[in-house]
């Protein structure tokens, strides 16, 4: 009796759903026992129902990088806070109701109200576009390339 094998479309399924299967397990955060039972649902009846699907599916489980997936999985879960916290933070100036808004948002927000009523802020763009106007001569002085003098022996220096 000859060993049946396993075509092509069941080995790709089982590839994606352990990469997925391992990605499940080392997820963090809201929704990432949902992630679990989900696939695993799908795992479990692939398993019972598709020939050659468990053997590919164990062969290529065994080898997903779990460090890999960890670090993806702490990336995602720190950008979801980070997310979340520009949400909460955006909803609370919108609203005026600073009891929800980070720290540092409350200093920045403190900042540009003294700043205002003192008028420094007129007197900070100010100082902004000077030095963004000086900073722009400067690099369109690099720029400008010296060449020797034409046929009459004046240098141009006027081609910026």
């Amino acid at each position: 009796m000859s060993k049946q094998r396993t075509s092509k479309s069941v080995q790709k399924k089982a590839k994606a759903d352990a990469h997925e299967y391992a990605a499940a397990y080392m997820a963090v955060g809201e929704g990432a026992g949902n992630r679990r039972k989900h696939i695993e649902g799908a795992v479990d009846y692939q398993m019972a129902n598709v020939p050659g699907y468990r053997e590919a599916f164990i062969k290529e489980h065994d080898t997903q990088d779990m460090a890999k997936h960890a670090e993806q999985a702490r990336k995602e879960n720190e950008r979801r806070q980070r997310a979340e916290a520009a949400q909460r933070n955006t909803r609370a100036v919108i609203s005026g109701d600073y009891k929800s808004a980070d720290i540092k948002v409350l200093a920045i927000i403190g900042a540009a109200y003294v700043a205002h009523k003192t008028g420094a802020d007129k007197k900070a763009l100010e100082f902004g576009k000077a030095k963004f106007a000086e900073l722009k001569r400067k690099h369109k002085a690099k720029r400008a390339k010296a060449e020797g003098p034409d046929d009459d022996g004046v240098y141009r220096v006027t081609n910026l």
